[in-house]
């Protein structure tokens, strides 16, 4: 088997901060099972969950922010229904970049 030394300059893993931006109508039920799912898929990784919601009436934005109190989740509200693809855009100046340092 090959030895490969690593890179100094390459991050591990375990630096990087994993940021999720989700577009949301409607999905006040479904929320909460996310939240849960993600944050056991991370596994003690650094995360963070960005809801964009597109006005939904059914109060997600609400249960998104409630659900900030005990994760990394934020909340970015949008009036009105602009569809998919702008919401993913509208989430993206709001995920959390954070430069990465080397560990040994």
């Amino acid at each position: 088997m090959a030895c490969v030394e690593r890179d100094a300059h390459v991050p591990r893993l375990s630096a990087l901060v994993v940021s999720v931006v989700v577009p949301t109508y409607n999905e006040a039920g479904s929320l909460p099972l996310l939240v849960a799912r993600l944050a056991k898929a991370m596994n003690g990784r650094d995360w963070e969950l960005v809801v964009v919601d597109d006005g939904s009436p059914d109060g997600t934005a609400d249960v998104a922010e409630s659900l900030s109190a005990a994760h990394p989740v934020r909340v970015v509200r949008r009036p009105g229904k602009a569809g998919l693809a702008s919401a993913v855009l509208a989430g993206l100046p709001d995920w959390r970049p954070r430069r990465a340092t080397s560990s040994s």
